[in-house]
């Protein structure tokens, strides 16, 4: 009698054990599911996704029935697995959210996987109440936006500077120059575009208003004059009447007068006229001057041209017991230059032995003096 009650116990255990092995289990989706809602009261954002833990966790406690040789059970235990894994969950509305607003979720499934693995969901569509959401807090753009001049006047340029959270959350916002920000000048206005993203803002609790801010130049140095002829030199040599004149600035900085990384130097320097010159002659010199590159080191010059007085050349004796000799020689300066014009076409200057060894020609520009 008493082997009969055992055998019996056993009989209905397994009986039991069969019966919750293949009859469907009813699963609540909204346990599956993981809803998370960010950002502030009126611009909350919610997602969805399947809650993985939950889903591992009911895997894990079915499993602990199953042997590790049935696998049969161990199979089911798998695609029950995929079924849970198989939902996709959505919803009505997912921005622009507010405290109290209520969400409706719905959820689907591969109903075949579901049915292989013994598995029924319930509550496939369920209403979610938003709540917990904060007020969005204002970026005060006014005392966080500010604009840095640098530079010189007429040549200034303005920087950004941001501060607090403005400065914190810097990639959500663009800011656009609506008027020029270079070659600056004090007085002058820099307007500034400022378009915040409220979308990304208002996910981290922040909001900012769209305006354009304007900024009085200021601070900006001014520019220095500067006498590019300070050291300039004007050279002079010959003879009165045939002298030359040339430019030496080497007392001037290196890197006004070298080209450097441009195609022409910062500052030139060209003389008229510079031959055939006398003793109290005038000459001018004229500078070519890159104003932008003197400007963008706080310079300017004012003064393009200087005239020199030729000076220094050596002069012939002009008078003779304080009789001018000029006259006279003005007079035989032609006679002369049609003698030589002659004897070289003539050639008698190789005829003439007192000149020494014969020469072919004549330069007449070796004549010298009186």
């Amino acid at each position: 009698m008493r082997h009969k009650t055992i055998l019996a116990v056993v009989l209905i255990t397994l009986a039991m054990s069969w019966v919750v092995a293949c009859n469907p289990s009813t699963l609540d989706a909204q346990e599956l599911v993981t809803i998370q809602v960010v950002g502030a009261d009126g611009y909350g954002t919610l997602s969805l996704r399947s809650n993985r833990a939950r889903i591992a966790e009911i895997i894990r406690e079915e499993g602990e029935s199953v042997g590790d040789t049935d696998e049969k059970q161990l199979h089911r235990l798998f695609v029950r697995e995929a079924a849970m894994n198989s939902l996709i969950f959505s919803s009505d509305k997912t921005m622009d959210l507010k405290n109290g607003d209520e969400i409706v979720i719905h959820a689907t499934y591969d109903e075949e996987l579901a049915k292989l693995g013994g598995v029924r969901f319930k509550n496939l569509k369920f209403t979610y109440v938003v709540e917990g959401l904060e007020k969005a807090r204002p970026i005060d753009i006014d005392t966080e936006l500010d604009l840095a001049f640098v530079g010189f006047e007429s040549r200034g340029t303005a920087h950004l500077a941001l501060s607090g959270d403005l400065e914190r959350y810097r990639e959500h916002f663009d800011f656009i120059f609506v008027t020029p920000n270079t070659y600056l000048s004090n007085g002058t206005t820099v307007d500034v575009h400022v378009r915040p993203d409220n979308t990304a803002l208002t996910a981290q609790g922040r909001i900012a208003e769209e305006k354009v801010l304007t900024f009085t130049v200021s601070n900006l140095k001014p520019l220095e004059s500067v006498d590019v002829f300070e050291n300039v030199v004007l050279s002079f040599d010959g003879v009165s009447d045939f002298g030359n004149a040339s430019i030496d600035t080497m007392r001037l900085p290196i890197d006004w007068i070298e080209p450097g990384t441009h195609t022409e130097p910062p500052l030139s320097f060209s003389a008229t006229p510079t031959t055939n010159l006398a003793n109290g002659d005038k000459v001018t010199v004229v500078a070519t001057v890159n104003r932008d590159w003197f400007a963008d080191r706080g310079l300017f010059v004012e003064v393009f041209s200087k005239d020199f007085t030729v000076g220094g050349l050596k002069d012939y004796p002009r008078n003779l017991d304080r009789v001018d000799l000029m006259p006279l020689f003005n007079k035989l300066q032609e006679p002369l230059r049609e003698d030589i014009q002659m004897r070289l076409l003539d050639n008698m200057w190789n005829e003439d032995f007192r000149v020494g060894n014969p020469v072919s020609r004549w330069d007449i520009q070796d004549k010298r003096g009186v």
